[in-house]
């Protein structure tokens, strides 16, 4: 679910710690605003991001990307791009620096791993 901004950094903490039991690092989606990524990073999230919807990779400008790249490093977190569709977008999307780029452009789901 999406972050819901101006939550205290001390709530945050205690749900990125229960998370953290059950996976190797916790990443956070939504709308995140620049007063928010240094809550998530004092927090212990691992990064950020969003998942596009098909308008959003239609509308999508290199400028757009960056800026979410680029705030996400000012914190040291890591950034991420869901729901990638075309070649284009992931293309636009590499070019402004993310970290990582999931969707049908970069091809198909695997089943999870019996370990």
């Amino acid at each position: 679910s999406a972050y819901p901004g101006g939550m205290p950094a001390g709530r945050v903490a205690e749900m990125v710690s229960a998370l953290k039991a059950h996976g190797r690092a916790v990443f956070v989606a939504g709308q995140i605003g620049p007063a928010d990524t240094g809550v998530l990073a004092a927090a212990g999230v691992a990064g950020i991001g969003i998942y596009l919807s098909p308008a959003q990779q239609r509308d999508l400008q290199g400028g757009e990307a960056h800026r979410l790249v680029t705030s996400a490093a000012r914190a040291r977190l890591r950034s991420f791009f869901g729901n990638v569709r075309t070649a284009d977008t992931a293309r636009t999307l590499a070019d402004a620096g993310a970290d990582f780029i999931q969707g049908a452009a970069i091809g198909k789901p695997q089943p999870m791993p019996e370990n």
